[in-house]
């Protein structure tokens, strides 16, 4: 009666964990990556205080569901701010994702007046976002 090891040899330690590590370097790699994103955006984009004055909703897409598709929206803010000792106001996207109807229209009723930030990158100073405190 032959005896049959319980033990694994290395090789099929290798298949079996192979696509676990990879999967796993590859999430840490992507959150790194956007860890690094946001410490370079703290970092290095030019900030200014804002007040959202008026909040608008548009449109972007729709995701399908079993029995039907709902709209998404983007959050655009009317944000009233001062560089450089002059006065600004522009209609700039909320740098969150989009959202469906209920959470868009919630978030927009609750936005209106708020203190936000008006970020931007020196390089490109006409692609300004707005972020929540």
């Amino acid at each position: 009666m032959p005896r049959y090891s319980k033990r694994r040899s290395w090789k099929s330690h290798v298949r079996i964990w192979t696509l676990p590590v990879l999967a796993l370097l590859c999430i840490v790699f992507f959150l790194y990556q956007e860890h690094a994103y946001r410490h370079r955006q703290l970092a290095t984009w030019t900030t200014s205080i804002a007040t959202a004055d008026d909040v608008r909703l548009r449109p972007v897409s729709r995701f399908a569901l079993e029995y039907g598709s709902k709209p998404l929206y983007e959050t655009y803010v009317l944000a009233s701010y001062t560089v450089n000792g002059a006065p600004h106001k522009d209609w700039l996207p909320l740098s969150e994702s989009p959202k469906t109807d209920k959470a868009a229209h919630a978030e927009a009723d609750a936005l209106k007046g708020r203190q936000c930030f008006v970020r931007w990158d020196p390089a490109t100073p006409d692609q300004k976002i707005v972020e929540l405190q």
